[in-house]
């Protein structure tokens, strides 16, 4: 199995919401992504994916959430955007595209130094 990794980032503000009611004081992060790729075999030019492919679509969709605040973003309409729905917001909009879509493994994304939240479909 041959595997890579491309990093990424944006910056963006949030707010999460707890069952408890509680909501935590308005703040933002330095969001860092890596989207993880694998493949059996290597494509006819001897890689997983292009890494410049990936870089491109995933810039593409950091470009909607940098400088925004999650909470009014329509990909977390209705739920409060913890790292863990970031992560999936990303894999479900680099999944789909041709190309990379079956060989997307995970996207892991650190909104602070020592704390990390990775999506893996299973």
């Amino acid at each position: 199995m041959y595997e890579i990794t491309v990093d990424g980032g944006f910056s963006a503000t949030h707010r999460l919401s707890f069952a408890d009611g509680t909501v935590e004081p308005l703040h933002g992060h330095d969001w860092k992504v890596a989207v993880r790729l694998s493949a059996e075999a290597l494509d006819r030019d001897g890689m997983v994916v292009d890494f410049a492919t990936v870089r491109a679509r995933l810039e593409e969709i950091t470009a909607r959430l940098h400088h925004t605040y999650l909470n009014d973003h329509p990909w977390f309409e209705g739920v409060s955007p913890t790292a863990e729905r970031v992560a999936r917001a990303i894999f479900d909009r680099l999944s789909p595209e041709a190309g990379l879509g079956p060989k997307v493994r995970g996207v892991t994304v650190t909104e602070a130094p020592g704390c990390r939240a990775r999506y893996v479909p299973s």
